[in-house]
């Protein structure tokens, strides 16, 4: 359940990372920042769907994310909305020390969301506080649905995690020897559409690259 309540925000990180040098601006004294717009945000988040997920022990079936749309970056936030499907679902719980299992069935739940964001710099921890806002049309919600939307609302208000200290180094070759770039991420925070981050790049030489180990 959680990956599913991070999953736009890895997607996010993914993004800043791997998509760096498209978005850089040297900032002085070794600084860069990277300024991600709403839309190339939006692009990426889209080609990593659709992803499925495991919504605990006590259902049985499976789960998709089919998409995420509607993405809006403002002050400190990010909102948007998710399409989650699930197929053969059952529900258990124990009444009077009884297992009984509930038939939900077919699910297909819209919910709209807004996640707040706030780094901490000293840890290097990104926190993210979902916010579910409701389903888009309460004129078309199965009970089933509405159980997988209460689930959902207990995910709500939480702060969580999402650890940036444990970035591996960028590896690469530069005349016949090994470079590694540490990356120190020194902020993280969002503005009206877009998503900046800065951080501080050092490298490193390592072993001499020979044919035989490339």
């Amino acid at each position: 359940m959680k990956k599913f309540v991070i999953i736009v925000l890895a997607s996010i990180a993914a993004i800043l990372f791997v998509h760096s040098h498209s978005f850089a601006q040297s900032e002085g004294k070794g600084d860069i920042t990277i300024v991600v717009p709403t839309e190339s945000v939006s692009d990426f988040v889209t080609d990593l769907l659709p992803y499925q997920f495991d919504f605990g022990k006590k259902f049985t079936g499976s789960f998709m994310v089919q998409s995420i749309e509607n993405i809006e970056i403002a002050k400190d936030k990010i909102t948007f909305s998710s399409y989650i499907v699930g197929k053969n679902v059952e529900y258990s719980i124990k009444i009077v020390n009884q297992p009984i299992r509930i038939a939900v069935g077919n699910v297909n739940l819209r919910n709209n969301w807004e996640a707040l964001l706030r780094y901490d710099k000293v840890k290097k921890i990104l926190f993210v506080t979902p916010y579910i806002k409701g389903v888009t049309d309460k004129n078309d919600v199965k009970k089933g649905e509405m159980l997988l939307h209460a689930l959902l609302e207990g995910l709500s208000g939480i702060e969580y995690p999402v650890k940036l200290n444990e970035l591996k180094p960028i590896q690469a070759a530069l005349n016949k020897r090994e470079l590694f770039i540490n990356i120190d991420v020194t902020g993280i925070y969002a503005e009206s559409g877009k998503l900046i981050v800065t951080m501080k790049p050092s490298a490193q030489y390592g072993e001499v690259v020979t044919p035989q180990s490339q």
